[in-house]
């Protein structure tokens, strides 16, 4: 949010990175690439004198992830495959293991896979119960976010 003293008698023009982004005593900006940007107000009077003010900030990106800690793949349409949702994710990978420490699903390198319960290896549903899962989230920016828990299954 940005916000300078209005005055009936000025032009406000905001900038970001060069662009025109508002022309009101306040202007909101939501930040589309993460890193440094440059900020500049010009303040303009009647009478055509400009008033400059300039800045710099540093923009992140919001990055939230939900993984959810149980889903019922029993086909009903309701919560019948496990995935991650969020906002500010690019990607993620991940990999479902049983109580003894058992590979039993390994996602492949697609945007946003899901697991529906059923076991890579003999391509039959998993029993219900508690599974361990590493996950490995790439957000827009590119940054890396690990997450390790526990998935239960319900049928």
């Amino acid at each position: 949010n940005l916000s300078t003293q209005p005055n009936t008698r000025t032009d406000i023009q905001w900038f970001v990175d060069d662009q025109l982004i508002g022309g009101a005593a306040r202007a909101i900006y939501a930040v589309e690439e993460p890193g440094r940007h440059t900020i500049k107000l010009i303040k303009r009077s009647i009478e055509k004198c400009a008033d400059t003010a300039e800045g710099e900030f540093y923009g992140k990106l919001d990055f939230k992830a939900y993984i959810p800690n149980s889903f019922s793949p029993n086909d009903d349409g309701t919560n019948d495959a496990w995935r991650i949702k969020g906002s500010g994710i690019q990607s993620y990978h991940f990999k479902i293991y049983n109580r003894w420490g058992g590979l039993v699903y390994g996602s492949k390198n697609n945007a946003k896979p899901a697991w529906k319960g059923i076991s890579q290896f003999t391509g039959e549903a998993v029993p219900v119960g508690n599974y361990l899962y590493r996950v490995t989230i790439v957000d827009k920016a590119g940054y890396r976010h690990y997450r390790k828990g526990v998935i239960q299954v319900i049928r």
